[in-house]
Order: structure tokens, then C-alpha cells, then sequence
């Protein structure tokens, strides 16, 4: 009964996917060709709207039990996943993305982790002063050896009130360290 209810979760989700997938491909195509700043801007929030859509239709596949249908072979620069994952949350003005270690995610692992973030920045934004800025952070863990050793690297997101730069260290509004994160030294040409 369990097995029957899931696949129809996932089946729905995956129907919503392509329709955004679709309506994404529709709205990317309608801000090239405008030049109406006003209409731009409002088919911007669309498009937002849309991705946070999609973040959500990924959240029941997974919750399904099923893989997500959004798949990377390569590595991906962690910047560039961080990136992703802010353009998946709702008050994404608010997120500040400093500098991160030149780390690349292993490729199967990108939609998770971008899912992960966004989540958590998401969470920052909700939970913390509507004037603060939010962000995500991270570094090395541990010493660099080999060229292709492995690393973990360490991630946390923090909220800072607008009044000042200092952390806010609440329980509503603490520190977070996440997961480590399957992480290697970025070798490849910068993206984006």
C-alpha cells in the first residue's frame, strides 16, 4: 500500500517537473526578448517563483523515496551549487555569498547538496531578523596532501541582524554547522 502511494507521489512530482521545466524553458525565452524594465522585473519574480516550485517537486520525489530527476556527471564548482541553491529560496536578496573554497562537489551528489543548502538558507531567512542579511559559509577540513585525495569541508549558515556584523548566536537564530560534504580541489576552468 506504502509502495503504491509513493510512486503516485512520485509520478505526480515528476509530472510537475516537466511543466516547470517547461515553463522555466517559456520564461527565459520572454526575458531575452523583452526590454520593458518593469516587465522584466516581474517575469524575474516569476522565474523565481518557478525554480522555488521546482525545489519543492524535488522535495516530494525525494520524500518518495525515488532520485531526483536533476543529475550531474562531473563535478561542479561548490560556488556554483551555493549559487543554485540561493536562487531556490524566497527572500534571496537577503543572502549574501562570500567567498568560498575553490572545492568541487562530486557530481552525483550536486542535487542533493544544492537541495541541502537551499533548504538551510531558506530556514536562515524565515528564522532570523526581516532586516538581517543570511549566508552560507565554509572551509577546509584538514591538511591538503595529495592532488587527489578526497576533502571534507566544513558548512555552516549564519544570520546577522542589520543593526550590526556580529553573528546572532539564539537558538532561533544560532550558528549552524552542517554536513560535511563530499568535496575535492576545484581543478578545472572557473564557471559562470
Amino acid at each position: 500500500m506504502r509502495r503504491g502511494v509513493s510512486e503516485v507521489f512520485v509520478n505526480l512530482a515528476r509530472r510537475n517537473q516537466v511543466l516547470l521545466h517547461r515553463q522555466l524553458t517559456l520564461l527565459d525565452a520572454m526575458e531575452r526578448r523583452t526590454e520593458d524594465t518593469d516587465e522584466l522585473a516581474d517575469l524575474f519574480r516569476l522565474d523565481h517563483m518557478t525554480t522555488r516550485m521546482r525545489r519543492h517537486a524535488e522535495g516530494l520525489v525525494i520524500l518518495s523515496g525515488a532520485a531526483p530527476s536533476r543529475q550531474w556527471r562531473k563535478p561542479v564548482q561548490l560556488m556554483d551549487v551555493v549559487r543554485a541553491a540561493v536562487a531556490e529560496v524566497e527572500d534571496y536578496e537577503r543572502i549574501e555569498v562570500r567567498r568560498l573554497p575553490r572545492l568541487a562537489v562530486d557530481g552525483p551528489a550536486v542535487s542533493d547538496l544544492t537541495h541541502l543548502v537551499a533548504e538551510l538558507l531558506e530556514n536562515a531567512t524565515v528564522f532570523s531578523p526581516p532586516a538581517g542579511r543570511c549566508g552560507p559559509g565554509g572551509r577546509r577540513r584538514g591538511p591538503v596532501r595529495a592532488a587527489r585525495e578526497r576533502r571534507a569541508a566544513a558548512h555552516c549558515v549564519t544570520s546577522r541582524p542589520a543593526a550590526h556584523g556580529r553573528h546572532t548566536r539564539s537558538p532561533q537564530h544560532g550558528h549552524r554547522k552542517g554536513p560535511d560534504l563530499p568535496l575535492r580541489p576545484w581543478r578545472g576552468a572557473p564557471v559562470g
